[in-house]
Order: C-alpha cells, then structure tokens, then sequence
C-alpha cells in the first residue's frame, strides 16, 4: 500500500487478534495500513476464502506458516493449505499474467517443488536467516 499503483489489498489471516496485537504494538512497521480505504482484512481460514473467492489478483502473497512442526513432522493448522487443490484454487485467482509470491524453509524444498511442478518459474532465491537459523527460498511463480 506504499505504492499509489495499487488499487486494493485483501489481507486473509486466521488470527484477528495476533493482527490487532502487532498493529498495536509494531505500529512504527506498518503505520496507518489498518486505516487504508485500499485494505480488506479478512479474518479467516484461507483453506475456507480462497475457494469461496471470486476475486482475481495480479499478485497473491503467501505468507503462512510451516506445514509442519520444526522438531517433528507432525502437521500445523496450515498444513492443509500445502496441498495441488490449494495451489489450484490459488491459480484460478490470479489473473492472466498473475504473480504469486511464496517463501518456504529449505528444509520442505522437495515437498514445494512437486506442489509447484506446473508453475512457471519466474525468480527464486535461497537465503539464510539468522533468526530462523536456516536457509529459506522466496520465489516468483506465474500461472503460464
């Protein structure tokens, strides 16, 4: 929402409160976002919105978190978004030249790849982060 080009933003978050905790508490980060007429925010389990969407987006960004525990493979709440139907479901709403943006922990690379096979690879990227104390990827996927 920085760059005036942009005409909306839909926000889909499972956690209301986490949002209005961090707009609260990190508001040198994200300023007035919250007050942008641009921004939807929606709260709810993205597994539920984006099937029921009818919306079309240039650019969806994933942002989630691991489909499963660090310490063992036991599956999060957002397991069920790492799956072909999903993805699917993610392509349908992108427009004809659409752009998804997506980061993953190095450690689950084999499993994004087969869930990514029929995306056109536009950009990747391996990084190391510190805080997480491993490498992740951030990647730019097209539908064509």
């Amino acid at each position: 929402l920085n760059h005036q080009g942009v005409e909306k933003v839909t926000m889909v978050d499972i956690d209301e409160e986490l949002v209005k905790i961090c707009a609260d508490l990190l508001s040198e980060w994200c300023g007035k976002v919250y007050d942008d007429p641009r921004l939807t925010t929606v709260y709810q389990d993205a597994g539920i919105f984006v099937p029921q969407d009818k919306s079309r987006y240039n650019l969806i960004v994933w942002d989630l978190v691991d489909p499963h525990r660090w310490d063992t493979k036991d599956p999060t709440a957002a397991s069920g978004l790492y799956t072909q139907d999903f993805l699917s479901s993610i392509k349908d709403h992108l427009s004809e030249n659409g752009i998804l943006s997506i980061e993953y922990a190095h450690r689950n690379r084999h499993e994004m790849s087969n869930l990514l096979k029929d995306w056109r690879k536009i950009a990747r990227r391996h990084i190391y982060i510190p805080s997480f104390d491993e490498k992740w990827t951030f990647a730019l996927m097209g539908r064509k």
